[in-house]
């Protein structure tokens, strides 16, 4: 009886165990997702201010060579 008692606590505490590792496993994908979510919002913000800067600097030139043109 000893023996079939000690079974059952081992196989409870592999249980346990499993079940720590799929929760651990399942909250790490979801830091895991939430840090890939802010990069990709952090890129796509970059991604906007770069192309605010590629046309401003457009406009610039623009305006610069439309000054030596007409001057």
């Amino acid at each position: 009886m000893k023996n079939r008692i000690s079974m059952d606590m081992s196989a409870i505490l592999k249980f346990i165990d499993r079940f720590k590792l799929l929760f651990l496993y399942y909250l790490l994908k979801l830091k895991f997702i939430k840090i890939i979510r802010l990069i990709k919002r952090a890129w796509n913000n970059d991604f906007k201010i770069f192309n605010n800067l590629i046309l401003k600097l457009k406009v610039f030139l623009s305006i610069k060579e439309i000054k030596e043109n007409y001057s």
